[in-house]
């Protein structure tokens, strides 16, 4: 085969072992390298500290499975973080309901506070109780959905989707929402962080 014009094998193999040897150590100014070969040495560092990474988070994943009776070869990483945040979202959502002329009016945010641990199961009863009366009473809220961060248990978020801004207004001024700010400071813990969100683009079924 005709020579491409690219280095011999002898000089790859070279190159190989400086890159083999970059990713293992410390990287230092005396290598010699060009800055292609250290671009590519220090991206295999990059890796071997990613893969570090995830083996540790998995053994910490594997040592939750084993507190809960689960055996790690009846779950994966993903399938149990994903059913972590089925087993525990509350809420309801209009979306696919609502008329599209209503979108420049709507008002999208999320609402983030904590759950108090040594309350738990208070807490939960608590939220599925103001998302039913959101359902109920609220026509002008489009959707309500509380979920619980599957690797900290502790963490609530809050999708919330008004009509407008009168909707948004009223929500704060019902009696069920009055009774979880009178119960917050028992069942939940500060700080409420509010983000208000501006649509760029997608779509609800």
């Amino acid at each position: 085969m005709a020579s491409t014009g690219g280095p011999a094998p002898k000089e790859w193999d070279r190159r190989r072992r400086s890159w083999i040897s970059f990713a293992a150590r410390r990287p230092t100014a005396d290598r010699g390298l060009n800055p292609i070969e250290e671009f590519a040495c220090r991206r295999s560092a990059h890796y071997r500290v990613r893969s570090t990474i995830d083996l540790l988070e998995n053994q910490i994943d594997n040592e939750r499975y084993a507190l809960m009776g689960i055996s790690e070869s009846s779950v994966t990483r993903r399938g149990f973080c994903a059913g972590g945040l089925a087993l525990t979202t509350i809420g309801f959502s209009r979306l696919a309901n609502a008329a599209e002329t209503e979108t420049d009016s709507r008002i999208t945010q999320l609402a983030k506070f904590k759950l108090n641990m040594e309350k738990e199961a208070e807490g939960l009863q608590s939220l599925k109780e103001l998302c039913s009366a959101v359902e109920q009473n609220e026509p002008g809220v489009l959707a309500y959905i509380c979920h619980r961060s599957a690797k900290k248990p502790d963490e609530l978020v809050f999708f919330e989707v008004y009509k407008d801004e009168e909707a948004l207004k009223a929500h704060g001024k019902t009696p069920h929402m009055g009774k979880m700010v009178a119960a917050f400071a028992t069942l939940f813990r500060p700080p409420v962080e509010v983000t208000r969100l501006d649509r760029v683009g997608g779509f609800t079924r």
